[in-house]
């Protein structure tokens, strides 16, 4: 009996222990819309009432795939302005975009990034292009892996998909691309 209580407790005792927790940065495409902000963004020539910002996250045995997912994760913008009431900021939920991440197969520096459009449509109160989200979205992808990659010697590969577009959107297939990200 002594041995079971003795087993019982370490098999429960020794994951936890080694759980390593870091803070890690990752990058969100957020809408700034019910604010006075205009942002400029890497590829995209005009201002836009939007912009990729860095948010330090908590993750236990992070891995890019996982990063990857988090990008998606619902942000609220914290305010000391009564005035400023928006209760999502995150434009791919805000979107209805769903993204995943997967290792490529057979491989250990490859991943494949899906962009899912079956539920993807933007609020009239965005003002954004579906090409300009998407580009935003991959800004965050590349900022989120850079920092992943900081300090490491190896690349990752990195594959965009993307899947259900609807009619009308076929023309952002042009941004399915490889890409090498390094840190």
């Amino acid at each position: 009996m002594i041995r079971f209580l003795l087993a019982s407790f370490l098999a429960f005792i020794l994951p936890l222990q080694a759980t390593t927790m870091e803070v890690m940065s990752i990058f969100q495409p957020l809408s700034l819309h019910g604010t006075d902000g205009a942002h400029e963004i890497q590829g995209i020539k005009e201002p836009l009432q939007a912009g990729v910002f860095a948010r330090p996250i908590v993750m236990s045995g992070a891995v890019p795939e996982e990063l990857i997912g988090v990008i998606s994760r619902s942000h609220q913008i914290e305010s000391f302005s009564p005035l400023y009431e928006v209760k999502e900021a995150n434009l791919i939920p805000i979107s209805g975009l769903k993204i995943k991440a997967d290792l490529e197969e057979n491989k250990t520096h490859a991943i494949v990034v899906s962009l899912d459009f079956a539920q993807f449509k933007l609020p009239a109160e965005i003002e954004l292009s579906p090409r300009q989200l998407v580009k935003m979205v991959k800004i965050s992808i590349h900022k989120t892996l850079e920092s992943y990659l900081r300090g490491s010697d190896e690349g990752l590969k990195c594959q965009y998909r993307f899947i259900n577009l609807p009619e009308g959107l076929e023309t952002l297939k042009d941004l399915e691309e490889k890409i090498l990200v390094r840190g």
